[in-house]
């Protein structure tokens, strides 16, 4: 057990006062309760995100034993969550607003680290995570800067795209190219987090999932054309090839995601479940924490832009916003010449 890493419900008032806060890192993880198929239990991203927010908090405490690492118990609470039996969310609105005001609160104690975990990947969800943690960083001085960051929707969002494919065949799972493909489409309840649920929890992971068929996302020809055209311009408001990259891979998910909805969600999951094993789970939940950490580390030690590891979910809406006002302005200029 390493010392300088705490479960903050664990401390006392005296503890936590032993010594300034000012360096001292503080991890909230947070899901909700959601509908995850026939297979998984309501709280998977509740216990993805308690995982993996212990093995970076394990991994910051390993790397600077000089400074305590605080784990805060993980909120069941969250917005945007899929319809079915079980889900349970709020408004997105009120969820920020309790989120921000939640973190201020630390910050008035002395905590200038924070970090928000989370593996629910819902745009609307991720992207008030992101708005409460720039509010707070707000707070800063000048030389006494606030860091609050909620870098997993951006890091784990990678695991779609096969970033961490090489690390699941280092573990030794067989993983074909093909089968990386068609992770893009395994966004809720599939492949992934069956795996993880396998590797955290095996016995709460119903032996259904080895039965069930495929879902994949129905194509449609104006959701393609929308996001060809999207892919082809919001990206070239980017300003470094990672945003370019997040952007593009965000309007991918984006349709994915928008075309399920549309055909009902009715099965609770998207994907291929009954390729999941718990080696994979392990390698990927592995790999996950450890470029979370590093993450961490770069943006505390300032040698990296917090609002770099913000959602590429903030980056699609930044775009689009963009070409909206350039569309309108574009418009007006053509009435004024007409």
């Amino acid at each position: 057990m390493l010392s300088n890493l705490l479960h903050y419900e664990q401390a006392s008032s005296a503890e936590l006062a032993r010594a300034p806060l000012d360096r001292d890192v503080l991890i909230l993880p947070l899901g909700a309760p959601e509908n995850h198929g026939p297979h998984l239990p309501l709280g998977t991203d509740a216990f993805i995100t308690e995982n993996v927010a212990g093995r970076v908090a394990t991994l910051l405490a390993e790397a600077q034993p000089d400074r305590r690492v605080w784990l805060h118990p993980t909120w069941h609470l969250g917005a945007a969550t899929i319809r079915g039996v079980g889900s349970v969310k709020v408004p997105v609105r009120v969820f920020r607003r309790t989120l921000r005001t939640y973190l201020k609160r630390f910050v008035k104690q002395g905590f200038r680290h924070i970090v928000v975990m989370t593996a629910h990947g819902a745009a609307p969800h991720t992207g008030a995570l992101d708005a409460a943690c720039a509010a707070v960083r707000r707070l800063g001085r000048p030389g006494r800067p606030v860091y609050a960051i909620a870098p997993a929707a951006r890091v784990g969002g990678r695991t779609f795209f096969g970033d961490f494919a090489d690390d699941v065949r280092r573990a030794g799972v067989p993983l074909p190219d093909d089968e990386v493909r068609d992770l893009a489409w395994d966004l809720h309840a599939g492949r992934l987090e069956t795996a993880m649920m396998l590797a955290i929890a095996p016995s709460l992971v119903n032996p259904v999932y080895r039965d069930l068929p495929p879902i994949a996302p129905p194509r449609r020809r104006w959701l393609d054309w929308t996001a060809a055209f999207l892919t082809k311009w919001a990206p070239r408001l980017a300003r470094t090839d990672e945003e370019r990259r997040d952007i593009g891979r965000a309007i991918a998910a984006g349709a994915v995601d928008l075309s399920w909805i549309l055909r009902g969600r009715r099965e609770g999951y998207l994907g291929r479940p009954n390729l999941a094993t718990a080696a994979e789970g392990e390698a990927l939940l592995a790999a996950v924490s450890r470029e979370l950490a590093t993450v961490i580390e770069e943006v505390f030690a300032g040698r990296r832009d917090p609002r770099t590891v913000q959602s590429a979910g903030v980056l699609l809406h930044g775009a689009f916003a963009a070409i909206v006002v350039v569309a309108l302005a574009l418009l007006l200029l053509a009435v004024r010449l007409l």
